[in-house]
């Protein structure tokens, strides 16, 4: 692949998303350190998009806001052999510096959205 050819064996992502509030994913998130969030394998669909940006990620989870379910970031180093798409290769989209991945179970950490003091860098 592309990201292979260039040296990168992996990529830190993020990926927001609603859960529902017994769910697995938002045990996992309560309580989780601030800026560190919890361990948790991400289970997630056969293709689906990420974030190279924390706050676009933070962005998506909050978007339901109201529906009941928590909202969640995932952040995890994604395989380049797990990455099907980027902005530059197609279906990935610029403005959300999306990459799409192919695969689930990946090593992640959760954390819920309170605010936009997501990620400790």
């Amino acid at each position: 692949t592309m990201l292979r050819d260039m040296g990168i064996s992996e990529v830190l992502l993020y990926r927001g998303m609603m859960v529902d509030p017994d769910s697995d994913a938002a045990r996992a998130a309560e309580g989780a350190p601030s800026g560190k969030g919890n361990p948790l394998v991400a289970q997630t669909r056969p293709l689906s998009s990420w974030s190279v940006d924390q706050d676009e990620a933070g962005g998506f989870a909050s978007s339901s806001a109201g529906s009941g379910k928590v909202p969640v970031v995932l952040r995890a180093m994604i395989p380049a052999s797990a990455i099907l798409a980027t902005p530059v290769t197609g279906m990935g989209s610029w403005a959300e510096k999306e990459m799409v991945t192919v695969g689930t179970g990946f090593d992640a950490r959760i954390l819920k959205v309170e605010s936009w003091e997501l990620y400790d860098e």
